[in-house]
């Protein structure tokens, strides 16, 4: 079974998200996932990673900060969790084309950010080049 970096599972046999804040120092928010099954924490955690970029790449998020991203996060997450297992309980699992779907759409987003990581390096080696060929004038 594919076991990603953010899905930890803990002595007693339950499944933990895990997700790294990038703009906090390397520190990570943990939530449970309240499940002893790993197919179920893999689905659990693969739309928990979905939410988790949408909600940190946006820009007002950036600017705050580690206390107010993981009080955020944390609730956003309880409440993400809950409606998908009230959705679990009341429709069955998520069917193998939702769970591609959504990982197409984790893949692309990714995609883009890295781009956009790409972009601004490029841009700041143009700005520093700028400034030494000013320096050296």
């Amino acid at each position: 079974m594919y076991n990603p970096t953010y899905l930890v599972r803990s002595r007693h046999a339950i499944y933990y998200f895990r997700y790294p804040l990038p703009q906090c120092d390397n520190r990570r928010i943990s939530i449970s996932l309240n499940t002893r099954c790993p197919k179920e924490a893999l689905r659990l955690s693969k739309a928990l990673e979905y939410h988790a970029c949408m909600v940190i790449s946006h820009p007002d998020v950036q600017e705050l900060d580690y206390a107010e991203v993981k009080e955020m996060l944390r609730n956003h997450f309880s409440e993400v969790l809950e409606r998908m297992k009230r959705s679990i309980d009341k429709d069955g699992a998520l069917s193998v084309e939702r769970v591609f779907g959504i990982s197409a759409l984790l893949m692309k987003k990714k995609q883009s950010d890295l781009r956009r990581k790409q972009r601004n390096v490029w841009f700041q080696y143009i700005l520093l080049c700028k400034s030494l060929a000013f320096l050296i004038m």
